[in-house]
């Protein structure tokens, strides 16, 4: 049977290795101290956004005009 506990303590040095998805800029030092909330890289992701005209690739009947 496996337990859960809990261990807090406030000498505990954590290191993370971080990867950007794509090229960007880096704006902390090697072994520099840093706060969980600081920025560390920035990249800039472009966005690609393409409409579909989905009653069209799905074969549907347009839509029915307004009866006045």
């Amino acid at each position: 049977m496996y337990t859960t506990f809990t261990q807090i303590t406030s000498a505990v040095l954590l290191r993370r290795t971080r990867i950007l998805p794509v090229a960007g800029q880096c704006s902390c030092a090697l072994a520099k101290r840093m706060n969980s909330d600081d920025v560390i890289a920035e990249a800039f992701v472009p966005t690609h956004h393409e409409l579909i005209d989905v009653v069209r690739v799905l074969g549907l009947p347009g839509p029915k005009p307004l009866m006045n």
